[in-house]
């Protein structure tokens, strides 16, 4: 009698001392919520044999091989649930690849302001405004990149122009 209730402390020893060993790998997805009166036929992955995991089905706890499949949800949760629509799933999940995820806010990017345009290289040839001549203001550009190919927007006795640069 005190070999048997030394044997049973021995095999029980992990759950009294600490937490149980869990085994490698994930659980399949219960293909439907578990029943209230389900039996159990293990409660921890070391009462199975084997890599045999101790998961839970619609019928209690089983001891069933680890799925390699197994999705993980977008938030690095696993899933506990498959899925065909939203309606197949508990409280605010929503079905995701056929598995039932937390549903994660809508990602808002901030708008960004442009970056102001780099000017191209080269300087505009200097302006010189004769005596008694008034500059026009009609230009054509505003910037270098309103200019095609190597021009640079340079300003003129007429107004902002597209010129070649000088080096």
């Amino acid at each position: 009698m005190i070999y048997l209730a030394t044997l049973f402390l021995l095999l029980h020893a992990g759950h009294v001392s600490g937490d149980p060993f869990v085994k490698a790998g994930v659980c399949p997805l219960p293909v439907q919520p578990p029943l209230p009166n389900g039996i159990s036929r293990c409660n921890y992955d070391e009462d199975c044999d084997d890599i045999k995991k101790c998961c839970p089905t619609f019928i209690g706890r089983r001891c069933l091989l680890p799925d390699p499949l197994r999705v993980i949800c977008p938030d690095s949760s696993i899933a506990d649930l498959t899925c065909e629509e939203r309606s197949d799933c508990l409280n605010a999940d929503v079905c995701i690849n056929g598995v039932c995820c937390p549903e994660l806010p809508p990602i808002t990017i901030p708008p960004t302001t442009p970056l102001p345009p780099l000017p191209k290289p080269g300087f505009c040839p200097p302006l010189t405004v004769p005596a008694g001549w008034e500059a026009k203001d009609k230009d054509l550009c505003a910037v270098d990149i309103d200019c095609p190919s190597a021009r640079k927007c340079c300003l003129t006795l007429l107004g902002n122009r597209c010129l070649l640069p000088i080096a």
